[in-house]
């Protein structure tokens, strides 16, 4: 870029503040995500792979116009960042960039912007009279953000540096010093890092959606959990070998164990001793791939409390394969009040019945004295009728 050219972008382009807008390419996003879940030291630790064989600067920016960090290893690029960035006048950082005096950040920024309109790699002067090269970010085919850095020899030539002087504020033998001790770069080492920029980018992109995934599992596994262990049912885990693994605080109101306790013991302790050759059989043959007798459908059995104290209880069994190795899981019922309210029912049908079949045959009785009264007095009024006669 000439200074000319420089001078003409700078007379016409203002402050440039954080875009908000929509992804220009793909599918949109409701939620776009950020560069930002990477965290500033991986954000850091990427820019600095550039800097020091180089000699130069970087930044990244969200695609909203976010500033996620710059770094610089340049003493020319530092110079005029730091100058530029002291002639705003605050502490703030959106004031700063919001100021149009932070030259290198508005640079940077319109670089990457340009990146992210055109979808692609793109080489453009810098006010500072450098080039930047930037790369958009993708993530799920949509543009997230851009990463940029800085390259090519400060410029040496009076006219140039008296126009750098003039929109930095540095004196010109300042800049001719920070000038000379730039060690120049031949172009292949700069073609090489341009395509480890576009790496970064890549990589960039793959570690987002990884760290979505990341996230997106936890909150599922907290979801998963938080409903697991505020449920009313008690569900436990246990592996293959019978060892609990899991149990919830529905299980430990059932039984009466916390899961310190219980955790690492084996399932069988929660049985009588007459149930366990056969749990233990059945969980070997569904280990070895046989089907489970049981599994999904809810039985009643016996349980043993801490107490040792039994009880009536309805299991429904499930079992799966997370990985290498098989789980069995159990939601369970303590059964003693549905037993209970069951033996209720039962004893008042039987009353009931009881009840019935005493005035059925209460009935009875009275039905045969009524036909054996009307027989006698029909038998009486034969004997009448043949008197009479």
């Amino acid at each position: 870029m000439s200074n000319k050219d420089a001078d003409e972008w700078s007379a016409d382009r203002g402050p440039l503040p954080p875009e908000k807008k929509s992804s220009p390419i793909g599918k949109s996003m409701s939620v776009p995500p950020s560069i930002q879940v990477l965290g500033q030291e991986t954000i850091n630790n990427i820019m600095d792979e550039y800097l020091d064989l180089l000699d130069s600067s970087a930044a990244v920016f969200e695609l909203n116009g976010s500033y996620l960090g710059s770094r610089a290893s340049s003493g020319w690029c530092k110079l005029l960042n730091d100058t530029s960035r002291e002639s705003c006048g605050t502490d703030d950082e959106q004031a700063a960039m919001a100021s149009g005096k932070w030259h290198c950040h508005e640079s940077c920024w319109k670089a990457s912007k340009t990146s992210i309109e055109r979808s692609k790699p793109v080489d453009i002067g810098c006010l500072g009279g450098i080039h930047i090269y930037a790369v958009p970010v993708f993530s799920r085919g949509n543009i997230i953000g851009s990463i940029n850095f800085g390259y090519s020899d400060p410029p040496k030539e009076e006219r140039e540096l008296k126009i750098i002087s003039t929109r930095y504020g540095i004196d010109v033998d300042h800049l001719k010093e920070a000038a000379q001790q730039h060690t120049p770069r031949p172009p292949f080492v700069i073609d090489l890092f341009k395509k480890r920029l576009q790496s970064a980018a890549r990589l960039i992109e793959e570690m987002v959606e990884r760290k979505e995934a990341e996230t997106s599992f936890q909150e599922s596994e907290a979801r998963y959990h938080a409903l697991v262990e505020h449920a009313s049912d008690g569900m436990i885990v246990s592996d293959e070998t019978g060892t609990i693994v899991m149990w919830n605080k529905g299980a430990q109101k059932i039984f009466g164990y916390r899961a310190d306790e219980i955790i690492g013991q084996p399932v069988t302790v929660l049985m009588p001793e007459t149930y366990r050759p056969r749990q233990v059989e059945g969980m070997q043959r569904m280990v070895k791939g046989g089907e489970g007798r049981h599994i999904g459908i809810t039985r009643e059995f016996e349980g043993i409390r801490k107490d040792d104290s039994l009880f009536p209880i309805d299991i429904t069994l499930s079992t799966w394969q997370p990985k290498t190795k098989k789980l069995f899981g159990a939601i369970c019922r303590d059964a003693t009040e549905r037993k209970r309210i069951s033996e209720d029912l039962e004893r008042l049908v039987e009353k009931r019945t009881s009840e019935i079949k005493k005035k059925n045959n209460e009935l009875k009785r009275f039905n045969q004295l009524f036909v054996g009264r009307e027989l006698r007095i029909k038998e009486l009024k034969d004997k009448v009728k043949a008197l009479e006669k």
